[in-house]
């Protein structure tokens, strides 16, 4: 894609964004040279990882890149056995020591699109810690690189300390030789500053003399021996640590391809997590990106306008439109769609998300072109006129299928009835070579061609004549009016300048102005409309929901009712067998021993009593069977009306029964299957039932409380309260309820607020009067 049309639409302004996200040079070139992919496959797999990556910042925060760092040319170094310093060593561990955090991070969830990324990243942890552990502070080698190391130093403290000692008894012993009582460094010695006069008074070897020549350094004798120890404990301590890191470069020089594989997706992992961490700063979605000729925005956001003063663009641009042509007042947008429009195919093409509503569907293209601003040039003799005509000349030479072209002001800066007749003619041109145009004119001549033309759709800017300013809402469908005479009108212009003004209207205009009057005035209609039939869909969503949740409740009573009534019909039957079963033994007991017949008799009539209760309760469960068999035997038909016990009301069949007694039924607004053997005939003792059932309903909503009382309860209670008590003071036909939230914090009053703005059953509220609670009380008016 040409740079050109990056940079006008502002791609590097959005760029410059994400570096904060990323720390390494390496990652923000990566970002740099970002551009639009050329296939639509590489842009759906760069969009996935955004999309994976963003996942897990959700759900584990953001991964720790701290300590990646720029190493590719230390490691390349190593590779080739050139020089590194202690400082690029240590830089290679703390960024092995991030590599293998950022591994253990992504196996903590489901790795699908990263998975390449994954699995070319090793863990060097011996390396790392062997690096770390050799190494303090990035600067120098510690202590415990090695034993020998350590000894080294130990030994060279000891003498150091010695040294010290002795040079505090020679500076006693010659303090009045001495220009100051210090001793210092000559060339590794430590040597004491001798006054000239006095320089055979010390014994010892000179080192150095002062400019002055008033001084000398003079190594005393006593000195020079554990000085030589020192020098050469330096010596052995340097050798050591060069061995360590020979021994370090080694171990790296040994795993380089698969430090230098690691190192290189990394990077790339630092700027997928910085392209996800970008989404979620500008809320962004994962637009779909479709081969169609089709592009729909849903509420889109440029990203680079502030958050609280961006207008949403909402843009449906099916295929078959091929151009839309916007018309309006200057500085009511016009060229913000156009960027708007251009800049979110460039963020999605690129594998980033963009600011806007689930849903929105991106075009895939090779190419985007655009004419935007006056690039007027002296120096080259051009007029706007010529620097417009220059740039679509080139575009037209640069031509490629799949092509959105973005034209502002186009025509514009020569003769009007010329330059609109020009361009008519650019944009039929770039329809006929099968691209997407948007333009944006003032020339009406424009706007009749779009309201003629099949493929080529008016759109205005949509401006406010009572504040005469501009809302940057974009209506498409309709075209713009200039509104030159309301504002004249509202500034204070003469009115009968105005209607003079009329009179030099030609008929084509004055015949535009109605025609646009009355799209304006359908379209308020059509936006009327469907508000009013998206709140209905609501409302019947919601008593939906209310239904099922009753109905799901009373299937599970109802089967409750049932399992109950069966255990305790079968409790009641073993019990009688046990009965039995004790009665029957201890007969068989009593003849065995010889008891009286009067005895036997006894236990006999109880038997017979035990039976009969038996008998009776088969013969209730027998004679519920046979009703219910009766009642199957109606024939049920599509239409017919009939009673569904398990909600207990009235449905209607919507189909005859299949074969195997399925059949669908209204119950109100909610449609069900049963099957016929749940279904009565109606009769009008249920009738009454169900009507005395609708009447209690009514006398239990009806006297519901006209207020809430929240105090004490915390923000999440409070909220599914009084959603909950929106929902029956509705259905109750309430007018005005009130919320008693208490003053406190004003958090609670503050969330309810947030609630009430958007509740389907809320038509106003405000905070209460003196003698309604004042501000511990919200009063609301039910639709």
């Amino acid at each position: 894609m040409n740079l050109k049309v990056l940079e006008l639409l502002e791609f590097d302004k959005v760029k410059q964004q994400m570096f904060k996200y990323v720390k390494t040079e390496k990652a923000k070139s990566i970002i740099e040279n970002l551009q639009p992919f050329c296939t639509i496959e590489e842009v759906n797999r760069n969009l996935n990882e955004t999309n994976e990556a963003l996942n897990f910042i959700k759900e584990f925060e953001y991964p720790d890149f701290n300590g990646l760092n720029d190493i590719v040319s230390s490691i390349e170094k190593i590779s080739k056995s050139g020089i590194v310093t202690v400082k690029e060593i240590y830089r290679i561990g703390t960024t092995l020591k991030c590599i293998r955090g950022v591994r253990n991070y992504l196996e903590q969830g489901n790795v699908e699109y990263l998975k390449y990324y994954f699995d070319n990243i090793h863990s060097f942890k011996f390396l790392e810690e062997a690096i770390l552990k050799a190494i303090k502070d990035g600067e120098e080698i510690s202590d415990f690189a090695s034993e020998n190391l350590f000894k080294i130093r130990k030994e060279l403290k000891s003498k150091t300390a010695e040294i010290k000692r002795k040079l505090s008894d020679v500076l006693k012993t010659y303090s009045k030789y001495l220009q100051e009582n210090i001793f210092t460094i000559r060339g590794d010695r430590y040597c004491v500053p001798v006054k000239a006069e006095y320089k055979s008074q010390v014994q010892g070897i000179v080192h150095n003399q002062s400019s002055s020549g008033s001084t000398y350094f003079i190594e005393p004798l006593v000195l020079v021996n554990l000085n030589n120890e020192v020098n050469e404990l330096i010596e052995n301590e340097k050798e050591e640590i060069q061995r360590i890191l020979r021994m370090l470069c080694m171990k790296i020089y040994d795993n380089f391809d698969l430090i230098n594989i690691s190192v290189k997706n990394i990077y790339l992992l630092e700027f997928i997590f910085g392209k996800a961490s970008y989404a979620n700063e500008i809320e962004g979605i994962r637009p779909i990106i479709n081969e169609d000729e089709k592009i729909y925005l849903i509420s889109a956001r440029h990203p680079l306008i502030e958050k609280n003063k961006v207008v949403p663009l909402t843009l449906d641009f099916s295929n078959d439109r091929k151009a839309i042509i916007i018309t309006g007042p200057n500085t009511g947008g016009k060229t913000v769609t156009l960027k708007t429009l251009g800049l979110m195919h460039i963020m999605a093409l690129s594998g980033m998300f963009i600011p806007a509503y689930e849903g929105t569907e991106i075009m895939f293209l090779n190419e985007i072109f655009a004419d935007i601003g006056d690039e007027q040039s002296i120096e080259n003799s051009l007029s706007t006129f010529s620097s417009h005509v220059k740039n679509i000349v080139s575009i037209i030479e640069n031509l490629k299928p799949r092509t959105l072209v973005l034209l502002d002001e186009v025509g514009s800066g020569t003769d009007p009835e010329e330059g609109a007749a020009l361009a008519i003619s650019i944009i039929e041109h770039f329809i006929n070579e099968n691209c997407k145009v948007m333009g944006t004119t003032h020339y009406s001549q424009l706007k009749t061609y779009a309201i003629e033309s099949e493929n080529v759709e008016n759109a205005s800017m949509e401006f406010d004549v009572n504040t005469l300013k501009p809302t940057y809402r974009l209506n498409v469908g309709i075209p713009g009016k200039s509104n030159a005479f309301i504002i004249s009108r509202a500034l204070g212009m003469n009115e009968d300048i105005i209607e003079n003004a009329n009179k030099y209207l030609s008929g084509n205009t004055i015949k535009l102005d109605k025609i646009i009057r009355s799209l304006e005035e359908k379209n308020i209609e059509a936006v009327k409309n469907n508000k009013e039939i998206e709140i209905l869909k609501e409302e019947n969503k919601i008593l939906n929901e209310k239904l099922k949740k009753r109905f799901d409740s009373i299937e599970k009573e109802r089967a409750k009712i049932i399992e109950s009534a069966n255990l305790e019909s079968e409790k009641i039957i073993n019990d009688a067998k046990e009965q039995i079963d004790y009665i029957l033994k201890t007969i068989n007991d009593l003849e065995i021993n010889g008891v009286n017949s009067k005895g036997i008799k006894d236990l006999e009539a109880a038997r017979r009593e035990m039976k009969k209760k038996i008998d009776q309760e088969n013969k209730v469960k027998e004679e519920k069977r046979k009703v219910k068999l009766n009642q199957n035997e109606i024939v049920f038909k599509a239409g017919m009306s009939a009673f569904l016990n398990r909600i207990g009301q009235n449905v209607i069949l919507l189909n005859n029964p299949d074969s195997k007694g399925e059949v669908s039924v209204q119950a109100g607004v909610l449609k069900l299957s049963v099957n016929v053997c749940e279904l009565e005939s109606v009769n009008s003792n249920r009738s009454d039932k169900v009507v005395r059932n609708k009447k209690d309903l009514k006398l239990k909503t009806s006297s519901m409380s006209m207020s809430i009382d929240l105090r004490g309860l915390d923000t999440l209670d409070a909220i599914n309260e009084v959603d909950k008590y929106l929902d029956d003071a509705f259905v109750s036909g309430l007018n005005e309820v009130s919320i008693i939230h208490g003053k406190g914090t004003g958090a609670l009053r503050k969330s309810i607020s947030d609630l009430l703005r958007t509740h389907i059953h809320v038509k106003s509220y405000r905070l209460g009067e003196y003698n309604e609670g004042g501000n511990g009380v919200t009063i609301v008016y039910i639709k």
